[in-house]
């Protein structure tokens, strides 16, 4: 939904403002929007949430945001807002991704300390690759600044109410 908008047809561009845009479970508000002929548009002032009220309770406030529809939207510099009052909490840019289901990418890593050796780790640094419908494969690490490593590959194959189980293979040293 937007409060108003111009639209050229000769050349597939237009302008729109006050745009509320939907799609799954994502809601993002542009208060100036800019589209181009591809179907993407960029706009400024933009909530990025998944609040589904009329006015979101939490959202990242991005300056400029580019939304790619049903792939990915895009933010420039953002700031986590709760109940209207802006946390410290900031991300210089972003991407937020619009699709379902499975997607293949990087499993961000946790960092931690070991009491037992005494070494500070990296844990379950890795990449997630969807293999249709039915199974999935991780593949991840653990890395301790002593020299100590796990790595490791799991998979999972499914069928919701027939069948579920996981292959799990690792190495450590």
């Amino acid at each position: 939904t937007a409060d108003s908008m111009q639209y050229n047809s000769s050349t597939g561009r237009g302008k729109v403002y006050g745009l509320k845009l939907a799609q799954d479970e994502s809601h993002i508000h542009l208060g100036t929007v800019l589209k181009d002929s591809s179907g993407s548009f960029t706009g400024v002032r933009g909530k990025i949430t998944t609040c589904d009220a009329d006015e979101p309770h939490f959202y990242l406030n991005a300056s400029r945001v580019k939304v790619i529809p049903d792939n990915k939207a895009l933010f420039s510099a953002a700031n986590l807002v709760f109940q209207g009052i802006p946390s410290p909490i900031a991300l210089p840019f972003g991407l937020a991704p619009l699709k379902k289901g499975q997607r293949d990418g990087i499993l961000f890593p946790s960092l931690g300390f070991n009491s037992f050796n005494r070494s500070f780790y990296l844990q379950n640094f890795g990449y997630y690759i969807g293999l249709g419908q039915h199974s999935d494969i991780q593949i991840n690490t653990d890395a301790y600044l002593n020299g100590d490593f796990r790595a490791a590959l799991q998979t999972q194959y499914y069928k919701r109410y027939v069948f579920r189980g996981t292959l799990n293979l690792q190495y450590s040293r």
